[in-house]
């Protein structure tokens, strides 16, 4: 089948090049796993919400700070930047600071000396919460006109009429399992002094790229993305 000449200007298009196309292609890209950590390295792990949706009323974490190996916690109130890392719309928080609004979202995290002992310190706070009614199934959602975003609406013809005319008419309601696609990638970050150079160097996904600007672990023009 011959193909018309306009249908090959995509394949002799340009396109920007990704910055790490080719180290991915040939098993040569460094993720954050591969990178040896230094012997004094902290470990960090979240404190995260048990319920679907509330107020937080207590959060004690003076038991996670007495946990062994324990050497620094944070919230919300020590983001030095903006207490977000949605990249598009804005709206979440690195650390939820009065209401939650899923199971597992993170309240604080703790920095130790090892994975296992910020884990555990993780667990033993304290949180009190004033529970809300939550939206859990697409029903619920409809219903109370919630979305994640706006609603697009695709439509081909005129499906009203052509249903009106039709034969034969069935009514009903099907429900699929799966969900559009969100955005998931694996959330790790290692963060290293480089005292012969101006600043911090981070390695971290780049959705992870929001969430070390607003720690200040170093500006964006530093980051070093993979």
């Amino acid at each position: 089948m011959a193909v018309a000449p306009s249908e090959l200007e995509a394949v002799r298009a340009e396109v920007p090049r990704h910055e790490s196309a080719h180290l991915h292609v040939s098993g040569r890209a460094l993720y954050a796993d591969d990178i040896p950590l230094p012997a004094d390295a902290l470990h960090a792990a979240f404190g995260l919400s048990t319920i679907a949706h509330g107020r937080i009323r207590t959060l004690d974490l003076a038991p996670v700070a007495r946990m062994p190996g324990v050497q620094g916690i944070a919230r919300a109130a020590d983001v030095p930047g903006e207490n977000n890392y949605s990249a598009v719309r804005h709206d979440d928080p690195i650390f939820a600071d009065a209401l939650v609004q899923y199971v597992g979202q993170p309240l604080f995290a703790v920095a130790a000396r090892s994975y296992t002992a910020a884990r555990r310190a993780a667990r033993s706070a304290h949180v009190e919460y004033e529970a809300l009614p939550a939206i859990l199934d697409i029903r619920a959602a409809l219903a109370a006109d919630s979305y994640v975003l706006p609603s697009a609406r695709c439509v081909r013809g005129e499906p009203q009429s052509a249903i009106a005319r039709a034969p034969h008419r069935l009514r009903g309601t099907a429900t699929v399992g799966g969900q559009d696609h969100f955005y998931l990638e694996g959330q790790i970050a290692v963060a290293m002094p480089r005292w012969m150079a101006s600043s911090n160097s981070a390695f971290l996904p780049k959705t992870s790229t929001a969430m070390a600007i607003s720690f200040g672990v170093c500006p964006a023009s530093v980051l070093s993305t993979r």
